[in-house]
């Protein structure tokens, strides 16, 4: 730092480099980053950037978080972007930046609740239901409908699914491991491995897509869904390819190449083919992460929530309780039992 009271902008810059190296990068992209970089970015719309960091105070912060309610976030964002700029202050004050009077001061401002006036509140994500799915994997080609299947069974997530390769997979047993690959495991950062459990339905699933696959090459691919959709239309056809259509054919490839299909998916262009078949099928829009939803609803209620959260791979019970729906049957049979 150039002197002894740096400004907050010389402590965003600083803390922003190391949320950088710090956060892993998951699929090319260091989203956790670029959410500091959003609540940052707030302080200095705010005027506080050229302040001295240690000048800094509760009220100040409240004022922060005025200004991205105004922005329409919802609740819980604002409480996680309150929080990212606190662990800015926590990250300055053992660096020695700034008294570690300040952090503890910021602690006193305390999250939103619910129901707070003014404050946007975000929907509960829940399972998509069965009649939404069921359209949607009658229209999907066979690799996207094996990779919905696939994270249905199984509880990966999108990113995991589409970082899926033979090599990944451990098949000694009865139930396979797919071990996820750093860059797409979301906790990697938390020094915490993931494991996904293979079963024997998510298997019969997966089987057909390794077979002539090196131990490096994606299982679900773009590219290869393509293949698959030229073999389909050219079975499909009436009409034999004499060699004047071949021709005709090679000569539109060559006038208007297209741009070749990437060799796997990516968490957002997954998402997208899923909307896109929503939208096809008439079915509300959902996204292929809502399916973990419904696989921790399966396994919260036929083994309960340890078990869930280990197969979704959480570190806390708390957070395999936002993906599981509670199993109200059970309850009810209960309360009739009791009396």
């Amino acid at each position: 730092m150039p002197n002894d009271r740096p400004t907050v902008n010389e402590l965003i810059l600083a803390y922003l480099k190391h949320a950088r190296d710090y956060y892993r990068l998951n699929h090319g992209e260091n989203k956790e980053a670029g959410c500091i970089n959003d609540a940052l970015a707030v302080l200095q719309e705010q005027g506080y950037g050229r302040e001295p960091a240690d000048a800094f105070r509760p009220r100040d912060l409240k004022k922060v978080r005025e200004a991205m309610i105004a922005k329409q976030w919802s609740r819980g964002y604002v409480n996680s972007q309150v929080n990212r700029v606190r662990r800015m202050f926590a990250y300055a004050a053992e660096e020695d930046l700034v008294p570690g009077t300040i952090y503890h001061a910021l602690l006193a401002v305390k999250g939103l609740r619910k129901g707070t006036p003014g404050v946007r509140e975000a929907k509960k994500v829940r399972p998509v239901p069965r009649g939404d799915i069921k359209p949607v994997l009658a229209r999907a080609h066979a690799v996207l409908k094996a990779m919905l299947l696939f994270a249905y069974r199984t509880g990966a997530r999108p990113g995991e699914v589409c970082a899926l390769k033979p090599c990944h997979i451990d098949r000694a047993g009865k139930v396979w491991v797919y071990a996820v690959p750093p860059e797409a495991n979301k906790t990697e950062h938390h020094d915490q491995e993931r494991r996904v459990y293979i079963g024997p339905r998510a298997r019969r699933i997966l089987e057909p897509w390794l077979e002539g696959l090196t131990p490096e090459e994606f299982v679900f691919s773009p590219a290869r869904a393509e293949r698959l959709r030229q073999s389909a239309r050219r079975d499909a056809r009436k009409t034999p390819l004499y060699p004047s259509h071949l021709r005709r054919l090679e000569a539109k490839r060559k006038k208007a190449p297209k741009r070749p299909k990437r060799d796997h998916y990516e968490p957002a262009s997954f998402r997208r083919a899923v909307k896109r078949l929503c939208k096809t099928a008439k079915v509300a829009a959902w996204t292929p992460n809502r399916l973990r939803h419904n696989a921790a609803t399966r396994f919260r209620k036929k083994f309960g929530i340890e078990i869930a959260r280990i197969l979704l791979g959480h570190r806390k019970l708390n957070t395999t309780e936002i993906y599981a729906e509670p199993n109200a049957r059970k309850a009810m049979r209960a309360a009739m039992d009791l009396g």
